[in-house]
């Protein structure tokens, strides 16, 4: 249980994270 939400964590913030340098 806490893998699958620590990896959904990981994954948004790595999105999130990828958003915000393409957008610079």
């Amino acid at each position: 249980m806490w893998g699958r939400a620590n990896m959904a964590a990981v994954v948004l913030l790595l999105a999130w994270a990828c958003v915000l340098a393409c957008g610079q």
